[in-house]
């Protein structure tokens, strides 16, 4: 009985901690904010397709975590490793994404 009333009572919680919020969304590409219960706030640069997406990398880069993002722009891509400037409000960054 305790264990389907953790279940239960922990179901919500940690599906709420899994599910990525989207920070920003354009018609190319998308900066999700990943959560985990253990893990640190990431950000996951994907590129959009048609019917699937591509996972370019993430990033842990304090600059931009809890900033509202306006603008991405994908600067180059070199090995595992993509480059894009995210505006946040009046700021540029040039953020890496690492796979």
């Amino acid at each position: 009985m305790d264990r389907i009333f953790f279940v239960i009572v922990a179901a919500p919680l940690l599906v709420t901690l899994t599910v990525p919020e989207t920070k920003f969304s354009d018609a190319k590409y998308e900066l999700r904010e990943i959560v985990g219960a253990m893990a640190p706030v990431q950000l996951a640069l994907v590129e959009k397709g048609l019917v699937t997406e591509k996972h370019l990398g993430t990033s842990n880069d304090e600059q931009i975590m809890h900033s509202n993002i306006t603008d991405l722009q994908i600067v180059r891509q070199k090995g595992g490793t993509t480059y894009a400037v995210v505006k946040t409000g009046n700021k540029s960054h040039e953020i890496a994404f690492y796979k």
